[in-house]
């Protein structure tokens, strides 16, 4: 059997086509890389969001430009569109990931508003005096990154308001009332939770991945919140899930200062290799399966396998085997290029870091280094694979043109998510035994749910190995019966 399989790899590896496959992935990794060591900060920030401000600062020139402060029917609105344009003007002082940039026209646009209104509606010089003695002491807070002034002047604004509906909801009698107040206390406590991170993890509100930690941290304990007030159906477990998931990703991330989602670097690249170039692994499959098979047939050389000393049974195994030989070999392949060219462009650190999960079946975050991650995320991914290869090689044995199999089981794989997605959204029990609904077991890493509420882990596995068991005894059997002699 191995002398077998190393004929049909040596046969697989003459091929041009292979190669050809090869050297276009290694391409495409090349330039995915370079564009991510480009595109991206050390932060992991895309650089090249346009934020529009500086478009918004033509546009209100010229809307200021039209309207008359003298003219009384234009004050207001000269007023409000001034204010826009001095806050602007003041935020492209800083760098547009900096929480000045971010924060400013919420926490200084009033203060200008009223330099403006009483400069040149109510005109007063006192009160204008106080405001400009504001704004020169809140911008001097600004420039000196003091954003801790403004985190506790919330903090005592939040603990304000909670306390005067702590007083309020005493004396209300009508439950409705008394329960949105009772919602609205439990936002501010969320609020209050989410102020004592800031402060005492001293986390600004800069684009940076700790805010945007935080931020996610914030919505998945309201949306949390939020589902705890309702019968769950299915599709809101699986929301539910996916919100219980992302708050204790991020949480881990702003106890451990961890940037564990940085898209620049290599962990990122690999975690996922097989979903990112699948394309080029389904290419490869169907190449392989047209060459042990589809190739043979057309040209007539698999008389002269057929003729050696080997039965049916172990010349079609041998080259079963080989084909999922090489889907591994073509999934090293692009490991060994993400490597390579991710330590050239993204640089090797990343690999220190650990990539964590939230694990459903122990209630925990579970720490994985890259590699076994990677691992597990390719095993998962193995059992579509297979099949495609099998569904191709059966494709060639029975219609005997390399071209029309190659087309046929592309199209099949093209046209799967489109069917998953319509079969899960009609909610159409039916199909729960359609392949391509249990060839994808990624869903149900670490206890999750599966997209489709019919189906789990174990019925998954159990249709697949059906499907499997069905289609490689049509293969062996036909195979075994083929007539070669017309051939």
């Amino acid at each position: 059997m191995i002398k077998l399989i190393n004929i049909e790899l040596k046969k697989i590896f003459r091929h041009k086509s292979i190669y050809a496959v090869f050297i276009l992935i290694f391409i495409f990794c090349f330039f995915n890389n370079l564009l991510y060591n480009l595109d991206y900060d050390d932060d992991g920030r895309y650089k090249y969001v346009d934020d529009n401000i500086s478009h918004e600062i033509v546009k209100l020139k010229k809307e200021l430009d039209g309207y008359d402060y003298n003219n009384s029917d234009d004050k207001n609105i000269f007023v409000t569109t001034k204010s826009k344009l001095d806050v602007y003007n003041n935020m492209i002082r800083y760098d547009k990931n900096s929480w000045q940039y971010i924060r400013y026209n919420d926490y200084m646009y009033d203060t200008i508003y009223y330099i403006n209104y009483y400069t040149y509606i109510d005109i007063n010089n006192d009160k204008l005096k106080e405001y400009n003695n504001k704004l020169d002491k809140y911008n001097s807070i600004f420039d000196n990154n003091n954003y801790m002034f403004f985190l506790k002047q919330e903090k005592d604004d939040l603990n304000s308001k909670n306390t005067n509906l702590k007083e309020e909801l005493k004396n209300i009698t009508d439950k409705e009332l008394y329960n949105n107040i009772d919602d609205e206390l439990g936002k501010l406590n969320i609020s209050l939770l989410i102020i004592d991170y800031r402060i005492n993890k001293n986390i600004d509100y800069g684009n940076n991945y700790l805010n945007r930690a935080l931020i996610s941290y914030q919505e998945g304990i309201m949306n949390k919140n939020e589902f705890n007030n309702y019968n769950l159906s299915y599709n809101n477990k699986i929301k539910y899930r996916d919100i219980i998931k992302n708050i204790y990703e991020n949480k881990y991330i702003i106890d451990n200062g961890i940037n564990i989602y940085k898209e620049n670097t290599i962990n990122n690249q690999l975690k996922d290799i097989c979903l990112d170039y699948e394309l080029f692994i389904i290419i490869i499959i169907l190449i392989v399966s047209g060459i042990l098979l589809g190739e043979e047939f057309s040209k007539g050389t698999i008389k002269l396998l057929l003729i050696k000393p080997y039965n049916r049974y172990n010349i079609l195994l041998c080259k079963l085997l080989t084909g999922i030989i090489v889907i591994f070999i073509s999934i090293l392949f692009l490991v060994c290029c993400e490597l390579l060219l991710g330590g050239i462009f993204l640089d090797f650190d990343s690999l220190k870091i650990p990539m964590i999960v939230y694990n459903f079946n122990t209630s925990s975050i579970v720490k994985y280094n890259i590699f076994e991650y990677m691992l597990i995320k390719i095993l998962i991914r193995l059992p579509k694979y297979i099949f495609i290869l099998m569904l191709s090689m059966f494709l060639n044995i029975i219609f005997i043109n390399n071209m029309f199999s190659f087309a046929i089981t592309m199209i099949f794989y093209s046209i799967s998510i489109v069917v998953n997605n319509l079969i899960i959204n009609n909610n159409i029990k039916i199909f729960k035994y359609f392949i391509t609904l249990n060839w994808e077991l990624s869903d149900y890493l670490f206890g999750g749910l599966g997209n489709y509420r019919y189906l789990s882990l174990k019925s998954s596995i159990f249709i697949y190995v059906i499907y499997v068991i069905i289609i490689l005894a049509i293969m062996f059997v036909k195979f075994n019966r083929k007539d070669i002699k017309n051939i």
